[in-house]
């Protein structure tokens, strides 16, 4: 985790706040595939995907102010669902950029989308779905996180959160 963290801070960002409420605000991160990514076939491992959506989520949700305002209502981003479509392999020392934007939001549910773009075309497109939780327990409305004009989220991606949420073992 330490490489990959090393590896966000030495990746070329884009500055700047982006609007929760634009579709089309994208944070982007310019990065290559290193040794430790890769698989025993030489391509980028689903679970370095993964980790980079980890790592580029909290990202968008600080540039576009999602993070903040959630920080000062009580409200924390728990993960509820991921997924990712790998449509061509990264292989070692190929460059790529990972572009992330805001999918939609409802009450409950933020999701963000995010796309490997290598050599001029998508090599991956993922979605991380977070349950807006508030520490009191209390409902959390868009209008608090200033999510007013933000695309509400779609069935299918609430429908999936929502089974990510059900489908894990519960302790009794």
């Amino acid at each position: 985790m330490f490489m990959a963290l090393r590896r966000f801070g030495l990746a070329r960002q884009a500055k700047g706040a982006l609007s929760p409420n634009d579709p089309d605000a994208v944070s982007k991160l310019t990065l290559s595939v290193w040794l430790t990514d890769l698989d025993a076939f030489l391509h980028m491992t689903n679970t370095r995907y993964f980790e980079l959506m980890d790592i580029a989520s909290p990202r968008l949700l600080r540039r576009n102010g999602l993070a903040t305002r959630a920080k000062d209502n009580g409200v924390e981003f728990l993960p509820a669902y991921a997924n990712l479509d790998v449509h061509s392999m990264l292989k070692l020392s190929t460059k790529y950029e990972l572009r992330s934007h805001m999918v939609g939001a409802d009450d409950e549910f933020v999701a963000i989308g995010h796309t490997f773009h290598s050599r001029g075309r998508s090599a991956a497109d993922g979605t991380v779905i977070y349950r807006l939780n508030r520490t009191n327990d209390t409902p959390v409305e868009r209008a608090t996180l200033g999510l007013e004009d933000c695309p509400y989220l779609p069935d299918e991606m609430r429908a999936w959160a929502v089974a990510g949420l059900t489908s894990g073992v519960v302790a009794t």
